[in-house]
């Protein structure tokens, strides 16, 4: 590791060159002010302090043209507040962070509550450790000296740079925000976020309306699909019509809309038929309380499945019964396939991934106008899925169509749809998330140089006569063609330079007029799958550089919206409900318009933004610090 100097040498460096450089010129919206010696003369910890002259009236003077103001300091928050309440200045503060914590935290905290950008956002201290902590935490954060010559002049251009306010109707405005960012508060514990959430499940008996819809739900779903025992349309039929055996269709709705049929379970003689559901309903607890409701009947799991049948008693959704004729009206299903859900006319919109985008896509502000690329299973091999999302079969539209067919002959893993991506070019939104390529294993064949299949996990990648055989029972795979694959493919690590290319030819399919948007993986789970930590933070930076060559292209992390353990279910790439909706919020604001959500309650991610064109041919200095040294904090400092 290099010293904590040292990085901070480069942040310096890197503060210069950005000045040099003329990249912090974007238009200023919040000011975050420290406290001690600089809002005030003094230390309030150490006794009376003194307003600086002019700091009052500069205040004001922003908030009457529309610029923010807000607080950070490693104080008292009740004595600070007092302070600032006898100078008349409290009601012009918005999300003060007032406590003892890191001010890199409180600032990027701050930041994403207020729900802006960085570069938006102008810190001023007096120390310059504590701003160099605070660029490192919010990447493209505007910093100020307040003892700089400068200081005053720049200060009263932001102010000329605003809009006349004068009855401070932008103020309102981020008080309201305020409140409903206190309030989401609350959902950073996800059993109070599912309280909150209002889940009602609908149960419907003997849904012969739904038949068609039901059959679909049983062949694609996998991660919930608790038999894998794939029907077609006449076996789901059978099983709503024959008077042993008790059926019902599964509906879920909450406060944030309704997701539609989701679920179906099917119990004969005391032995579950049928249990699977959509993974869009992942975290709610559905599963489980459907199973509970059904009387906990005989099963045999087909693993792998994504939520256990046992936990802790269920309290935050409500079941409710209704007989065929009165269900829930015939929604499209939350199931369809890739392609088939109903695009926008007006605004084209992709997303290709895995479960973090499709548990995410119910939360959107409008689920109905996207089109999606997800895993599926094939209907020969329903214990199969396939993960279609990884960058080595997106990219197959290029391969000749005699490596095609040789492919699919050698790969028992895949089948046609496998090799047939969207195209990427016709639509004016493309939100992508890598995440699969982060955990899943390479093979390459000297008689197909230059491709690359991706199955199976990263962490075994051998493909034995052990790992053959577990490999067969679990997916439903030919033992035979397994062991003829891996004699012709053997498991590589993929070179970075080979995965920078491919990122570069798959981000140029966007056409350069629309937006491509990457959701980047988590790289701290608390605890669960710590072996994998490093990884995630080395694709992330890959991603995030390659990015950076495209104007149209931005990354959003997830990291800030994890706060511990909770917020994962079963791996560092299963989320919590809560997580899903923070995460939908945020692309909610991003897809429609690039702003933020009317509908968005709660805290969302930062983005480092790179639709504008780099000064420097890579990323802005400070988004070129966190890919340098990581997302490591540096020592907390006094205020």
């Amino acid at each position: 590791m290099r010293p904590m100097t040292s990085i901070r040498e480069d942040i310096a460096q890197d503060a210069a060159e950005g000045a040099a450089e003329g990249v912090a010129t974007e238009q200023v919206k919040l000011v975050i002010w420290d406290l001690d010696e600089t809002l005030w003369s003094g230390v309030l910890s150490e006794g009376p302090v003194r307003m600086i002259e002019g700091r009052a009236a500069l205040l004001r003077d922003l908030v009457d043209h529309g610029v923010m103001n807000s607080v950070s300091s490693r104080n008292d928050h009740e004595g600070a507040r007092a302070e600032l309440e006898r100078q008349g200045l409290w009601e012009l503060v918005v999300f003060a962070r007032i406590n003892w914590e890191a001010k890199g935290a409180q600032v990027r905290d701050l930041i994403a509550a207020a729900q802006l950008r960085p570069p938006n956002v102008l810190f001023v201290d007096d120390n310059h450790l504590n701003r160099e902590e605070a660029a490192f935490f919010a990447p493209g954060l505007q910093l100020a000296d307040p003892a700089d010559p400068a200081f005053q002049a720049r200060m009263a251009a932001i102010a000329a740079s605003g809009k006349a306010d004068p009855t401070r109707r932008r103020l309102a405005e981020y008080r309201l925000l305020e409140a409903r960012s206190a309030a989401s508060a609350a959902f950073s514990d996800n059993r109070a976020f599912l309280r909150a959430s209002n889940i009602e499940v609908r149960l419907t008996a003997r849904p012969l309306a739904d038949e068609d819809r039901l059959a679909e739900l049983v062949a694609r779903t996998n991660q919930l699909n608790y038999t894998k025992q794939r029907l077609d349309r006449d076996g789901v039929g059978r099983l709503l019509r024959d008077p042993h055996t008790r059926a019902v269709a599964v509906r879920v709705r909450d406060r944030f809309g309704d997701h539609g049929l989701v679920g179906f379970a099917a119990v004969t003689d005391g032995r579950v038929e049928q249990l699977a559901f959509s993974c869009r309903i992942l975290g709610m607890g559905v599963e489980r309380a459907v199973y509970d409701w059904l009387g906990r009947p005989s099963i045999s799991i087909a693993e792998p499945v994504s939520a256990p049948l046992d936990g802790e008693p269920i309290d935050w959704l409500q079941l409710i019964e209704t007989p065929a004729d009165e269900g829930a009206p015939r929604l499209p299903s939350a199931t369809q396939p890739s392609g088939e859900r109903a695009g926008s006319e007006a605004r084209r919109i992709l997303f290709v991934g895995g479960c973090d985008l499709e548990s995410a896509l119910p939360f959107l502000d409008r689920p109905e106008a996207v089109v999606t690329h997800f895993n599926y299973s094939p209907a020969d091999r329903p214990r199969l899925i396939v993960h279609r999302d990884s960058i080595d079969y997106l990219l197959a539209a290029g391969l000749p169509e005699a490596t095609r067919t040789a492919l699919l002959a050698e790969a028992p893993f895949l089948d046609a749809d496998a090799l047939r991506p969207p195209d990427w070019s016709s639509y004016d939104e493309v939100v992508y998330s890598p995440l699969i390529d982060y955990v899943q294993a390479k093979y390459a064949s000297d008689d197909h140089r230059g491709v690359y299949l991706s199955f199976g996990d990263v962490e075994q990648p051998e493909i034995d006569a052990a790992r053959i055989a577990a490999l067969a029972a679990r997916y439903d795979l030919d033992p035979h063609a397994l062991r003829a694959f891996a004699q012709r493919w053997h498991p590589v690590e993929k070179p970075d330079e080979v995965w920078r290319n491919q990122l570069r030819r798959l981000f140029a399919l966007v056409s350069p007029g629309s937006a491509l948007t990457i959701l980047l993986g988590a790289t701290e789970a608390f605890g669960l799958d710590a072996e994998r930590e490093a990884t995630h933070r080395h694709h992330n930076e890959l991603i995030t550089r390659v990015a950076a060559e495209f104007p149209n292209a931005r990354v959003i992390a997830v990291d800030p919206l994890l706060h511990g353990r909770d917020d994962f279910t079963n791996s560092i790439r299963h989320y919590s409900r809560r997580v899903y909706h923070d995460i939908a919020r945020e692309l909610s604001g991003r897809i429609w318009d690039g702003a933020p959500s009317e509908r968005r309650q709660a805290r969302a991610g930062p983005t480092i933004d790179l639709r504008r064109p780099p000064r420097t041919g890579g990323l802005v200095p400070a988004a070129r610090r966190v890919l340098r040294h990581g997302l490591r904090r540096i020592a907390p400092r006094r205020d």
